[in-house]
Formats: structure tokens, sequence, C-alpha cells
């Protein structure tokens, strides 16, 4: 019996153990999975570190650069000096930079206080009263020698009345003639220089245009959008300058010399030059225009299609959709750069052919007015005269306001049809 109890009370001894064994395995299994999680753990966080790397460089994401960063950062790639050039030469305008313009441009804060736009309108004002002033002298004497061929048509007695007006008419006119071309002359160069100005803001914009459209939608776009800029300079420099100007000038001297005769004999010759310069004109900027159009339609959808391949590519390796990321931003900036570039581009040539237009302007108005004046009095011939001085400078400023539209044009389209790569991507 008593060795029955001492059995019974070493088989539940044994129980006791073996259960304490049970329990302290368990501990030490379940501290074994612990730690091993705890592992697994650090070790994924190790690797997202390294993903991160391989995304974003050696740097961490809050280090990364702003999207304000890169557009300074593509910004200061530009050489604006030669523009910034142009821009000093042009009045009013010393106090600001090319590029101080485009970062306006890019922001959307474009500086419009009241005081310079008080600024802009006492210029145009002090400009048109100084053209006022440079014609004063010229108008006065244009009437005095209507009053005096009125005289010299009225004073005689009728045997002789006829000849003494005619010789007076002839001596007048000629003196006329030499006022009407040294003031035709004076807005002849006005014209000409102003032509000469846009093709040489042209000659300096188009190099950095370029390099922004190459930046932001491709190598072929910027070399085939080039050549089509060139083209529209050397046809101006051709079609205009070689051709329409010096008809424009025959077509007032044949005008003044169709005058002092009674009989018309070169009227229809003069509407025929003048329909040649309105046709030239248009074709021109139909010609010019065309072409870039077609160009700017070409272009960027080959470099589109590279490029949206390309990034197709990159998704599909590790860190690819974030070399994607960046790249988009890369371009979009790009694109913005470009834009503000062209616009600015506008804007120069606005305020280059602003003020030579309103001196033209002036010039015509005053000899429509003066030719209004004096037809009562003076001879019908006179006020044709002033008449085809008048359309002479109408012919003038078309072709000033032509060339200013085909390139600004020319801008505007290459600016929206480059933008393909970046909505395409």
């Amino acid at each position: 019996m008593h060795i029955l109890c001492i059995g019974l009370c070493m088989w539940i001894s044994v129980l006791c153990g073996e259960t304490d064994f049970f329990v302290g395995g368990q501990r030490e299994l379940r501290e074994t999975d612990a730690i091993a999680i705890t592992e697994e753990a650090e070790k994924g966080e190790e690797g997202e570190d390294r993903e991160e790397e391989m995304q974003y460089g050696e740097e961490a994401p809050e280090n990364e650069m702003t999207p304000y960063e890169v557009q300074e950062e593509l910004l200061s790639c530009y050489d604006f000096t030669e523009l910034d050039k142009v821009m000093q030469e042009m009045g009013g305008v010393e106090a600001i930079t090319f590029e101080e313009l485009v970062q306006e441009l890019m922001t959307g804060d474009i500086k419009t206080e009241a005081s310079e736009t008080e600024k802009w309108k006492q210029e145009i004002y002090q400009v048109f009263l100084s053209e006022l002033n440079a014609n004063r002298g010229i108008m006065i004497k244009l009437i005095v020698l209507a009053m005096i061929t009125a005289l010299y048509s009225n004073m005689s007695g009728p045997k002789v009345q006829g000849m003494v007006s005619e010789n007076g008419f002839y001596v007048t006119y000629l003196i006329m003639t030499a006022l009407f071309v040294s003031s035709y002359s004076l807005i002849y160069q006005v014209a000409w220089q102003t032509i000469e100005d846009i093709l040489g803001i042209m000659q300096t914009l188009i190099p950095t245009y370029m390099m922004a459209v190459g930046m932001s939608s491709g190598v072929a776009s910027s070399v085939i959008l080039q050549s089509g800029l060139v083209f529209g300079i050397t046809t101006v420099s051709w079609s205009i300058e070689k051709v329409v100007f010096p008809v424009i000038q025959l077509f007032v001297v044949i005008g003044l010399v169709n005058n002092l005769l009674e009989r018309d004999h070169f009227s229809k010759l003069a509407e025929l030059m003048q329909t040649l310069v309105n046709w030239m004109l248009k074709s021109v900027l139909a010609v010019v225009v065309g072409v870039n159009t077609i160009k700017s339609m070409m272009a960027p959808a080959t470099d589109s299609v590279t490029t949206t391949a390309l990034q197709r590519g990159l998704t599909v390796i590790p860190g690819g959709q974030a070399i994607t990321a960046v790249s988009g931003v890369v371009i979009g900036s790009g694109v913005l750069i470009k834009n503000a570039i062209g616009m600015g581009g506008i804007i120069i040539l606005a305020l280059t052919v602003s003020v030579p237009v309103i001196k033209m302007t002036v010039f015509i108005l005053l000899y429509k007015m003066l030719a209004a004046i004096l037809q009562p009095i003076a001879d019908p011939r006179m006020i044709r005269g002033l008449n085809s001085i008048s359309q002479g400078g109408q012919l003038l400023i078309s072709a000033v306001l032509s060339v200013i539209v085909l390139f600004m044009v020319s801008i505007a389209v290459i600016a929206v049809s480059t933008n393909v790569a970046y909505y395409a991507g």
C-alpha cells in the first residue's frame, strides 16, 4: 500500500514535470517566433528603403526637388543675353530682363501696376504728340501752297487765266511734290527699320526657342520647326524688302507723276501695283504660316511616338514608374518654359512694332484729314496727290502688320503643337 502510494506520488510528480516542460517549450517557441517576425519586419523596412533609394536616388523622398526647383534648374540652362540686349534697346522696358519676363509668365504673376499702365499711356501719348509736331510744319506749308494755287486760279483775267493758273499749278505742285517725297521718305524709313528690327528679333529668338522646343518635345521637332522659321525669315527678307517695298515706292512716284497732267495716264498702272502688293503680302502670310503649320503637325507627332514608347517601356522594369513620373515633371516644366519663352517673344515683337505703327497711323490720318480740308479750295490733282501719299502709307503699314502677324502666328502654332509630347505622356 505504501509502495502504491509512493508510486502514485511519483507518477503525479512526473506529470507535473512534463506539464512544466511543455509550457516552457511553448514559451520558447513563442519567443523564437517573435524574434523571427521582428527580423522579417526589419528586413522589409530595409527593402523598402532600398527601393526608395532606387526610385529617388541617394536621398530620401522628403529631400527630392520640387517642380518649382526643377523649373528654375531648367531655366538656368538658357542664355538670354542677346534677348536682354534687344529689350534694353527698346524704350520703356530697361527695368526688366527677358529671364524675369519669362519667370513672370511662368508663374502668371505679371506686374500690371497702375503706375506702369499710366507710364505706357503717357509714352503712347507722347509718341502721338511728337508725330503731330514733326508733321505740323509740312502740313502748314501744304495748306499755304494750296491757297496760293487757288489765288493763281482766280486773280487773272479770262484771257490769261488758263495759262497763269496752269503755270501756277505746276510750280506749286512741284514744290508740294518735294514736300510729299521728304515726308514720305521718313515714314518709309520707319517701316523699313521696323521690318529689320522684327527680323533681328526673330534671328535672336529662334536659337533659344528651338532649344526649349527640343527639351520639351524632341530633337526632331526642334530641327524641323527651326527650318520653318528660318524659311519665314528668308521669305520676308526677300519678298517684303526686295519686292514689296520697291513696288510701294514706285506706286507713290507714279501716283505723283500722274497728277502733273489733267489727263489721267497711269492710274490703272498704279492700281495694278497696289493690287500686286496686297496679293504679295497675303501670299507670303499664307505660305509661311502654312509651311509652319504643316511642319508643326508632323514633327511633334514623331517625337511623341518615341517618347511614349520609351515611357511605356520604362514601366516594366523595377523603378521604372518612378523614372516615368520624374520625366513627366521634367517634360511638363520644359513645356511651361517653352510656352513662356514663346509668349515673351510675342510680347517683344508687339512692343517693337507698336510705336512705328502709331507713327504711320498718325501720318496717314494727317494726310487724309488734309485732303478733306483742302478739297473745296485746292486743285483736284493736288487732292489726288495727297491720296497717293496716304495710300502708300497704308501699304507700308499693311506690310509691317503682315510680317508681325506672320511671326506671331508661327510662334503660337509651334507652341501649341509641341505640347503633344506632354499630353501623350
